[in-house]
């Protein structure tokens, strides 16, 4: 009885450059949606640091109980 194992078929450097380019654009896309999520977070940041300066300002009006 024998046992046939299908072994990967040798890729041509065409196909290997095929494959190269399309990881590359994965990479760039990745990179880019990075790029405007990092700056979505830098305007939420902004925008938290605001409340907390408006939180303080408010708290700071607050008659003091002594």
């Amino acid at each position: 009885m024998s046992v046939e194992i299908a072994l990967p078929k040798e890729r041509t450097i065409e196909q290997v450059q095929q494959e190269y380019g399309a990881v590359c654009g994965q990479a760039g896309h990745l990179s880019y949606q990075i790029a405007v999520y990092m700056e979505e977070l830098d305007k939420l940041q902004l925008k938290l640091k605001d409340l907390n300066l408006e939180a303080a300002a408010l708290k700071a009006k607050e008659p003091k109980n002594e």
